[in-house]
């Protein structure tokens, strides 16, 4: 057994920063392209747009800053407020994720599952 958890943080009621939109700031970083990223994350470039200027609304400054494209191709970047926000949530949750994995051993650590010591027949059983 182990523990599976997620964090995100919400400012004012409203989702802020979480997994799925870390990742998307981590491939942005990665592949400087917001369309890229996109890609890469299954998702389509007008909904991870969207959710970039919906942060940028919530922080009141923008987290990715964009050339156009052209003959030399355009791109995106992080910056300096979309790199500490997303170095910020990083440190947040892996500091998070040693305390949940810390807490479980105390919880969790000498108990065993009736069932993981022998497999179960799940067959129903045949009248006779």
């Amino acid at each position: 057994m182990e523990p599976r958890s997620k964090f995100w943080i919400e400012h004012q009621s409203r989702y802020l920063i979480g997994p799925r939109l870390v990742q998307l700031l981590e491939a942005v970083d990665r592949l400087g392209s917001l369309r890229q990223a996109a890609a890469e994350l299954g998702w389509s470039y007008r909904y991870a747009w969207g959710r970039v200027q919906q942060l940028a609304a919530l922080l009141d400054q923008p987290v990715l800053a964009s050339s156009a494209g052209g003959p030399g191709g355009g791109g995106s970047r992080l910056t300096a407020a979309g790199q500490e926000l997303l170095e910020r949530y990083q440190q947040f949750e892996a500091g998070l994720k040693e305390q949940v994995r810390q807490r479980f051993n105390q919880v969790f650590g000498n108990y065993t599952l009736a069932h993981s010591e022998r497999p179960r027949d799940h067959r129903p059983s045949r009248r006779r």
